[in-house]
This record gives structure tokens, C-alpha cells and sequence, in this order.
């Protein structure tokens, strides 16, 4: 099965390898940064793969659904992240609180009041947003 999505460095490839990349010239800062860019461009690619999806065919059990959950998964992560910190502050806290409502679904499932139509919701409308709002942080702190 192919994805069409992004591979980052140091993830075991499928024949058991792994890509590394030297990381030595880079300072701590600049490796964050990259690694949240890195970040937010998957994030980017699961929410066009969600995007390109059939709204009807959408529901748990399907690669789409998956996608979005990881989507989902994986923003929700960043805000928690300690060296993400800085660009964390841009997202309103009513958006974390939806961003976490919308994982606790996800993760842990069978919640009865939700349903498919709002996790394409939250990927397709909502996430773009919050991915851009922390996207302009990094711009903003690279000015600073």
C-alpha cells in the first residue's frame, strides 16, 4: 500500500534500514525548528490526503479516517512539546481545547456524541488553521 506521504529522516525504511542525517552542524535551535517545519508539512500532507478523499466513504476502519486521526494525533503533540513551546502560545486556548477534544476522540474512540462527520470537519476546516496560526509563529520568531 502506498500513502503518498513524506518519510522523515530516521524512520526505519520498509526494508528494516534506517535514514539518518547528520544533525552535528546544526544548534538545538535550528534543528527544533526544522523538525516542527518537517512537522507541519506531514501535517499538511495527511490533511490533503483526508481532502482528496470521498466525504461519504469517510469512516473508521478506512486509511482516510486513519489519516485524519494522526493528523489530529500529531498537532495535539506539538502543543506539548517543550522545545515547541514557543510557537504553542499562538494557538487560542479554546482552539487547544477543541484540538484536544477532537484527539481524545481519536485516541481513545467510542464516544458515542461523535461521529465521522466531525473529525472530517476538524481536519478539513479547523486543522488548517491551527498548522498556520503555528506556522506564522515560527515566521514571527525567526524575525525575533
Amino acid at each position: 500500500m502506498n500513502w503518498d506521504l513524506p518519510r522523515r529522516s530516521g524512520i526505519p525504511s520498509s526494508d528494516g534500514g534506517a535514514e539518518t542525517e547528520d544533525r552535528s552542524h546544526l544548534s538545538s535551535t535550528s534543528y527544533d525548528r526544522r523538525n516542527l517545519l518537517s512537522e507541519l508539512e506531514e501535517v499538511d500532507a495527511r490533511i490533503e490526503y483526508v481532502r482528496a478523499t470521498d466525504p461519504s466513504g469517510f469512516r473508521d476502519f478506512t486509511v482516510a479516517y486513519d489519516v485524519a486521526s494522526m493528523a489530529v494525533i500529531r498537532v495535539r503533540a506539538i502543543l506539548e512539546v517543550e522545545e515547541f513551546a514557543y510557537v504553542a502560545a499562538a494557538v487560542d486556548e479554546a482552539d487547544v481545547k477543541g484540538l484536544t477534544a477532537v484527539r481524545n476522540f481519536v485516541a481513545h474512540g467510542g464516544y458515542v456524541h461523535a461521529n465521522a462527520d466531525m473529525l472530517w470537519s476538524a481536519v478539513t476546516e479547523y486543522l488548517p488553521r491551527v498548522v498556520e496560526a503555528l506556522r506564522r509563529a515560527v515566521a514571527r520568531s525567526d524575525g525575533e
